[in-house]
């Protein structure tokens, strides 16, 4: 007779293939049980149990054709488990209007077909550079975040999705750090462009919250040593809160929406600039 009180076999939602998935099935019913009927079960993600003949049930893994374990159980109580990481109640984040064009692009483009001009010194140009590389990675970086935390919503909680996406977030502050130091130093710059009063200030506004999250995101072994800045209960890698607003690390936080704000100003600033520079002047000898 087969026990009733025997131990369940809880699956996690593996997204393993196929005949993974079942061999980690079969070894965990011989871990905890001596013959298949003396457990009860709790179905996986792509798994579900089919009543197939008297006292025995299909393991049936992904598709119907994808039979591959008849297990012989009588007393069989069967419960599917869908695995959420629960972590977030929602992620809704604004997109980024900056389609397939990039700085990088439109920079290329203004010097191929509009002979813009870079300013002459060079290192001016170096920084433009830099701030044009950096702003195309944060952008990058802010909409494949969004995108990989978005996979983990949509797929009920597979933690790589949401690993790979803070990481992508931790990115994207590392680059706008580095873009509005870039900015900053290009409008002090002689024969640098003009940079909008707007966007001046925000850089001005935004640069401590941006610094201390780097900080933070950098310099966080230091302060788990020394237990210095991480209190009791507070994240110590980034993260997104449960309501899928801020992105938040230590004592320091920053909303996607701001994040998002900043990583728009510093684009469109970038394609003000590369608007503004200068084309030759028609020669006085050019045909009417």
């Amino acid at each position: 007779m087969p026990d009733k009180q025997a131990r369940p076999i809880i699956l996690p939602e593996w997204d393993l293939p196929l005949p993974l998935m079942a061999q980690a099935l079969w070894m965990a019913c011989h871990t905890l049980a001596s013959r298949p009927t003396r457990y009860h079960a709790i179905a996986a993600h792509h798994c579900s149990l089919i009543f197939h003949k008297k006292s025995h049930y299909k393991l049936q893994l992904g598709t119907p054709s994808n039979t591959l374990y008849t297990l012989d159980v009588c007393t069989f109580h069967v419960r599917y488990q869908k695995a959420t990481m629960a972590y977030l109640e929602r992620f809704e984040p604004p997109e980024l209007p900056t389609g397939t064009s990039t700085l990088r692009s439109q920079l290329e483009l203004g010097m191929v077909f509009h002979a813009r001009q870079v300013p002459p010194s060079p290192s001016t140009v170096r920084l433009l550079m830099t701030y044009v590389i950096t702003t195309d990675k944060a952008a990058r970086e802010y909409v494949t975040g969004c995108r990989r935390i978005q996979d983990h919503m949509v797929a009920g909680g597979g933690i790589q999705a949401f690993v790979e996406g803070i990481g992508h977030f931790e990115n994207c502050i590392n680059s706008v750090k580095r873009a509005l130091r870039a900015l900053g130093r290009l409008g002090t710059q002689p024969d640098g462009p003009v940079i909008d009063r707007t966007v001046r200030k925000l850089a001005q506004s935004k640069s401590k919250t941006i610094t201390n999250l780097r900080d933070a995101i950098e310099h966080m072994d230091a302060d788990i040593v020394t237990g210095e800045g991480i209190p009791e209960g507070a994240p110590h890698l980034l993260t997104i809160d449960k309501q899928g607003d801020h992105l938040e690390i230590g004592t320091h936080q920053i909303s996607i929406i701001e994040l998002h704000g900043i990583v728009k100003a510093l684009y469109f600033a970038g394609s003000a600039i590369i608007q503004a520079l200068p084309t030759p002047e028609p020669s006085a000898d050019a045909a009417p």
